[in-house]
């Protein structure tokens, strides 16, 4: 596992937490590699996976979720019809469902730096959503 002290607390709060939210924007179809660093640092053996000898690890976060929040520049449908989803791959099947986390939400919003990019209504329907987890 990776031993930056400055990580523990972070990991601290993965541990604590049932849900997780990462908010970030899609730059090049996918995430920003601070965050996929953060990802890499975070989500290291010893913590959010464990080898077993077998063909895949045993995922050490089971029962958590995860929200994701992804915002780009261009067409909301772009990483769907251009990119078969690349990023919600990478996210949800080699990088969650690795370390034990079944339960993914996404959102995706485009057309963020538009006037008429609806950005309102966006925030809102994350609003609405996290009205009804909290119930």
């Amino acid at each position: 596992m990776h031993a930056d002290p400055d990580l523990a607390k972070y990991r601290e709060q993965i541990v604590w937490a049932d849900k997780i939210v990462f908010v970030y924007p899609i730059w090049w179809g996918r995430p920003p590699a601070m965050l996929m660093g953060y990802i890499d640092k975070m989500f290291a053996s010893g913590f959010a996976y464990r080898e077993k000898g077998g063909l895949l690890p045993e995922g050490l976060l089971k029962g958590k979720s995860v929200v994701c929040i992804s915002l780009m520049k261009g067409p909301a449908h772009y990483p769907l019809f251009w990119l078969n989803n690349a990023h919600k791959a990478l996210m949800k099947k080699a990088l969650f469902h690795y370390v034990g986390i079944r339960n993914v939400t996404f959102f995706e919003f485009g057309g963020m730096e538009s006037k008429s990019g609806r950005q309102k209504e966006k925030l809102d329907k994350i609003y609405r959503y996290f009205q009804t987890v909290g119930r």
